[in-house]
């Protein structure tokens, strides 16, 4: 919840507020085994394009 109410709501709420078509994380494979796999570009749940430029 502490998450949601604190990331995950703000981040959402200012990418429609911007109408961003992309967007950069900073994410990198070595954080988890979940984020192993994490491509460099990818499209997001409402097909925007999301950068994990550190993912190397």
């Amino acid at each position: 919840m502490f998450h949601r109410l604190t990331k995950v709501e703000p981040l959402a709420r200012g990418l429609e507020e911007l109408q961003a078509v992309a967007w950069i994380t900073g994410r990198r494979r070595d954080q988890s085994t979940v984020r192993a796999q994490t491509p460099i570009f990818e499209l997001d749940k409402k097909q925007r394009l999301k950068v994990n430029p550190l993912a190397n």
